[in-house]
């Protein structure tokens, strides 16, 4: 199976067609879990906004993770950290309607 270390640009490849179409359509595109530095530089480049979500008291799940976080961490244009055990949907409201407002953008309601 082809993967990140045989091909670093294996996921960017695999939405590449997707996010320039749906960008054309005025569609917001959402990637979750960016793991790469290539990947992050990608989004940027391509003229995303890129959130690094992280909760407290999670380590690294492995050795790549620990090295790659930081390089995706440091890339990101918001960082969010929140605890562990919260009700998500009222702790993701919060987040999302705090970086709305930072930014200036407009949303209509309760996120989803």
């Amino acid at each position: 199976f082809p993967s990140h270390d045989t091909d670093p640009d294996i996921w960017i490849k695999k939405i590449e067609k997707r996010v320039e179409n749906a960008s054309k359509n005025k569609i917001i595109v959402l990637i979750p879990d960016v793991r790469y530095e290539n990947e992050a530089r990608w989004i940027k480049k391509n003229g995303g906004f890129l959130i690094h979500l992280s909760r407290m008291g999670i380590k690294p799940a492995n050795f790549e993770e620990k090295v790659n976080d930081p390089i995706v961490k440091n890339i990101a244009d918001v960082k969010i950290r929140w605890k562990t055990f919260t009700n998500e949907k009222e702790t993701c409201n919060y987040h999302l309607s705090k970086l709305f407002l930072n930014q200036g953008w407009t949303t209509y309601g309760d996120f989803k």
